[in-house]
């Protein structure tokens, strides 16, 4: 380590072997959750449009969602070497592998071997605690950042003489490609372009050139953006782009539970020993650390915090993106003899056991629940007109139908906050969905109590009118990353059942091996018809 900015190399075989580590480890957090076939459904909607791009599908236009064209290019990718979610499993674990790898050598420079290497390994065991399992998009955006800061970091002496490295070019179009990925990361590619002007100007830059230097800096980052831009322009369709890009997430409603400060405490809770070890890694610094380096660690820390605050709905995945600032920050403390890798060693062995780390079991029970309901569905319609209105959007990708609107992910039908952020009507788009006569429609069986408050109320009363002129065949119960919910699934729809009745859920839940239910309900029995199901 040293104090320049330059430190030493890895050994070849330090680099081996913490590779080899760090692969392996990931692949070890990732098992439960790899071959899943409803481990998130946000996953799963990014793979769906990256098969129907392969059939001649536009972002924007013909599958909308409002993610930046760059991830729906990824899972292009993915779609094209196979259509099974390992594709995009195994390539989000090639992503965190090699992310972990950069904070690796970054710590390196702040901490020492044993610093880095614990650093490095608790961001995969923080992975799993928030989503990330799958294929989210900080999974594979956290990579460039983590290049393009470690670019900048080895940069700091050339930038200090005033010098322009290509390696920095090179950096700000790793922030500019993740942007492509996620438009949250915007303040820290903000953040590591201002630090190397800042460099510059330590170095006695004057104005004049650090004025040309931004410049550069922002022509890389927003290039891949503004060619993402140029090909929507030239096609024809710039105004779906940037409504997608612009207008949908300013009309979208945020923090509809009016509960963001609650949701915030629950998360740093589950991050907190992290925390108290990065606080400690600032005050207690290792033996000939890099004070540079830890400050440097800290901003980029506060970067990403405000990309997470900067869409204040704050799911508990959006804070993937802080999780490689913040292990790097552990890098000192876990650096110090004893107690810092014991502290970093107990808390990374809790959050394993958290985050069912040895359940190897688990995507195995939860492919069993949805092959039972592909199977329940294809059993009575080979071939269903489908409407999943509030349920997986992976079952069109599994039954093979087509759905009827660009606006086909659930959660933009039901959920209130998405009402009319794309550039169609919600409710126009449920009604004519309708008016071609779905033969067979999912919808989440309601809980005891439950008030729905967060449901668009006009949208679920179609869906659940339209749902009584159908036979109401079972419920499946299916579990995602971190519940299991049970899905009412109706067929045989378009005749009146006057004398229809759902089953309560007492009366209709399937077993825990995920089974769906075949005894008729007593509610549907006593006055219902019996039809076959």
């Amino acid at each position: 380590m040293t104090r320049g900015g330059e430190a030493a190399p890895p050994t070849r075989l330090a680099l081996c072997a913490a590779a080899l580590w760090l692969f392996a480890f990931a692949l070890f957090t990732r098992l439960p959750a790899l071959g899943d076939l409803n481990y998130f459904d946000d996953d799963l909607l990014y793979f769906t449009i990256g098969q129907k791009m392969h059939l001649g599908a536009i972002p924007y236009v013909d599958v909308w969602d409002r993610k930046p064209p760059g991830l729906f290019a990824l899972y292009y990718l993915f779609a094209g070497i196979s259509h099974s979610v390992l594709s995009f499993q195994l390539g989000g674990w090639l992503s965190v592998s090699a992310t972990a790898l950069a904070i690796w050598a970054i710590a390196r420079k702040s901490a020492g071997a044993m610093g880095a290497i614990v650093a490095a390994t608790l961001y995969l065991a923080l992975l799993p605690a928030f989503g990330g399992r799958g294929g989210q998009a900080p999974i594979f955006y956290n990579l460039p950042v983590a290049l393009a800061a470690m670019l900048v970091l080895r940069c700091r002496v050339a930038l200090g003489a005033r010098a322009m490295p290509g390696q920095v070019m090179a950096a700000m179009l790793l922030l500019g490609i993740a942007l492509t990925l996620k438009q949250t990361v915007l303040p820290e590619a903000l953040f590591w372009g201002g630090y190397a002007l800042w460099q510059m100007a330590r170095g006695g830059a004057g104005a004049a050139l650090l004025a040309r230097r931004a410049l550069m800096f922002a022509a890389a980052g927003a290039a891949p953006m503004l060619a993402c831009a140029a090909i929507y322009a030239a096609i024809g369709h710039f105004d779906a782009f940037w409504h997608a890009m612009v207008t949908a997430n300013l009309a979208k409603a945020y923090n509809p539970g009016h509960d963001l400060l609650r949701r915030a405490w629950s998360l740093f809770l589950l991050q907190s020993p992290a925390w108290a070890m990065a606080a400690l890694g600032l005050l207690f610094p290792a033996p000939g650390g890099d004070r540079g380096l830890r400050l440097a660690s800290l901003g980029w820390f506060i970067a990403s915090l405000a990309g997470v605050f900067v869409i204040p709905n704050l799911h508990y995945q959006y804070v993937l993106s802080m999780l490689g600032p913040l292990s790097l920050m552990t890098a000192p403390w876990a650096e110090r003899r004893l107690v810092g890798p014991v502290s970093a060693g107990a808390y990374i062995a809790a959050v394993l056991v958290g985050t069912s780390a040895f359940d190897f079991g688990r995507a195995a029970r939860s492919n069993a629940m949805v092959r039972a309901m592909v199977a329940g569905i294809e059993r009575r319609d080979p071939h269903p007109r489908l409407f999943v209105f509030d349920g997986p959007v992976y079952l069109y990708a599994l039954t093979g139908a087509q759905p009827q609107s660009p606006l086909f992910f659930p959660q933009h039908l039901y959920f209130l906050p998405e009402r009319n952020t794309s550039w169609l009507d919600t409710e126009a788009v449920v009604r004519q969905w309708l008016a071609r006569r779905p033969s067979v429609i999912v919808i989440r069986h309601p809980d005891p109590g439950e008030t729905r408050f967060q449901y668009d109320r006009v949208t679920l009363a179609l869906a659940e009118a339209y749902a009584k002129t159908c036979r109401w065949h079972f419920v499946q119960t299916l579990q995602n990353m971190i519940l299991t919910q049970p899905f009412d699934v109706y067929g045989g729809c378009g005749t009146n059942y006057a004398n229809y009745a759902r089953p309560s859920r007492a009366s209709s839940l399937t077993s825990a091996g995920g089974s769906a239910v075949s005894a008729a309900p007593a509610a549907r029995s006593a006055g219902a018809s019996s039809a076959s199901r």
